[in-house]
């Protein structure tokens, strides 16, 4: 057992908040949240399937990064320059360099449960142009009010379908995604 298994087997034993189960189960969550951190980053293909895990410890990633990151920002904002400059521009970075990665997990997190990765073309659609389409010009028609209705009802779909449990076997996209195991 190397040093770091002995640290977190007595922070855990010693600890009042400890969780139930053993030191493996908290390593497994830890190893984990790391091998999905780096194939977010490292594996930007539409190819292949991608675990809830996977996407989920994603969007966790996603959204604490953007609350710390826009929380911290906003007071500097807000205390030396009195706007929300600084915040802003963090979330458009923040955004574009997420888009590609948060997309070929997106799709491979379709091809997981067994839909094909187009069904991801149609939430850009709605995203990029029916939304603020409908948001601006379209915004007191019955078209406008339409589009807005059919993203919201596609959007809980995507959420559904986001944690929907893999398909059990392999499928036409590939076999199912597993993590790598714990070397003891």
């Amino acid at each position: 057992m190397n040093e770091a298994d002995t640290f977190l087997r007595d922070r855990l034993a010693t600890s009042a908040e400890a969780p139930e189960g053993n030191p493996t189960e908290m390593r497994q969550v830890m190893v984990s949240m790391k091998t999905a951190w780096i194939n977010y980053w490292t594996r930007w293909t539409f190819n292949g399937r991608a675990s809830r895990s996977e996407y989920w410890f994603m969007v966790l990633a996603f959204v604490l990064i953007n609350f710390v990151g826009s929380f911290i920002l906003g007071i500097v904002d807000t205390v030396a320059f009195g706007h929300q400059l600084l915040t802003l521009i963090f979330r458009i970075v923040l955004t574009v360099a997420a888009l590609v990665p948060g997309w070929c997990i997106w799709v491979r997190r379709l091809h997981d449960i067994g839909y094909n990765g187009w069904y991801a073309v149609v939430a850009l659609v709605m995203w990029v142009i029916g939304i603020p389409l409908s948001l601006t010009i379209l915004s007191r028609t019955t078209a406008g009010i339409a589009i807005i209705i059919i993203a919201f009802i596609y959007e809980i779909a995507c959420l559904c379908w986001s944690v929907r449990r893999s398909d059990p076997k392999t499928n036409k996209y590939g076999p199912v995604p597993n993590l790598k195991p714990i070397r003891k």
